[in-house]
């Protein structure tokens, strides 16, 4: 495996020909933590979108969740995008792991948790070929006896998550990630990271159980078994102590939560940003299947998104704030 040193020297000698002259995998973006905190950091977490960085930018996700991650104390945090086409093959050809830092050019495998944020159901095609180039076992029995990073899936589609499951090997273990975090981020990914921080001494297994009996809503794929006949799903039996069915973190637009108020200022899709006014649907849609799963229906105070706004303009230099809202007709 290439260290980051030697990354970063193949990035400088290379990045002419990369698509756009390697700005996606420049790093150092405005708002991005020092890459040389990630020598001393308690917990190391890399944020993995499955679509490039131009494709992705001016979304919040990854600024979003960097946000949480970095209020985190002793968490050092760093971004990780599908390359482009062509840059794919350029960093296969020299070795370079698709999934690395682009602040600190460290690999995926040196991180401690890989935070996979899914937006949609087609993006997952492009996650085994990743995880294959950047030496990270597709099983997650051998990630473990390999000593890998944890693998967490979240994000809007994390509740469509169950081809993910079942056997990807000989082994028949129980799937291509660790564990699945479904519904809001806020609140719970700060105290995910916070929990992972204080028992990194933990074994695997174990770090993973504390996980499911912490956090509302974490599956862990490990302890439920799915039985079918030839045609249909006829029952889903869970371990002693595995919640069924499994809760969704239903924390955004809470009081409590936290808002968005500027991570790291991407290098494309600057000058326009969104404030988080509500979130859910009071509906049950017979068409939709997210009126059903995104409950309940809550709203921003007028304050807190004024306040967000404000702050969001001046931390981003911003000259166009979106609303975001799940229904905007409610």
């Amino acid at each position: 495996m290439l260290s980051s040193q030697q990354i970063t020297e193949w990035f400088a000698t290379n990045r002419q020909r990369m698509t756009g002259r390697g700005v996606w995998f420049q790093g150092g973006e405005p708002g991005s933590q020092n890459p040389e905190e990630f020598g001393c950091a308690g917990l190391r977490v890399l944020i993995v979108r499955l679509s490039p960085y131009s494709e992705v930018a001016a979304g919040i996700t990854h600024t979003y969740l960097y946000q949480m991650a970095a209020a985190v104390a002793g968490v050092f945090v760093d971004m990780s995008f599908m390359p482009p086409e062509n840059d794919e093959r350029l960093f296969r050809e020299a070795g370079v792991p698709l999934l690395t830092g682009i602040g600190s050019k460290e690999p995926a495998a040196a991180f401690d948790l890989i935070a996979i944020s899914n937006s949609v159901l087609q993006e997952l095609i492009n996650l085994p070929a990743l995880l294959r180039y950047s030496e990270l076992p597709l099983s997650c029995r051998r990630r473990d006896e390999k000593g890998s990073p944890l693998l967490i899936l979240g994000g809007s589609n994390s509740y469509t998550h169950s081809i993910l499951h079942g056997p990807v090997d000989e082994g028949g273990d129980c799937g291509l990630v660790d564990g699945v975090l479904p519904g809001d981020g806020e609140q719970v990914f700060a105290q995910m990271l916070t929990l992972l921080r204080d028992n990194v001494a933990l074994p695997r297994a174990e770090r993973l159980h504390l996980l499911q009996r912490s956090l509302p809503g974490f599956y862990l794929p490990q302890s439920y078994h799915q039985k079918f006949t030839d045609s249909e799903l006829i029952v889903i039996e869970a371990e002693a102590g595995a919640p069924l069915p499994v809760p969704s973190n239903k924390t955004a637009c809470r009081d409590t939560s936290e808002t968005w108020l500027g991570g790291p200022l991407l290098y494309e899709g600057s000058g326009s940003s969104h404030v988080l006014v509500s979130a859910g649907c009071p509906s049950f849609c017979s068409f939709c299947k997210e009126s059903w799963e995104q409950k309940p229906y809550r709203e921003t105070p007028l304050d807190q998104a004024l306040a967000a706004a404000r702050q969001l303009k001046a931390g981003l230099g911003l000259s166009e704030i979106s609303l975001m809202t799940f229904n905007a007709n409610t």
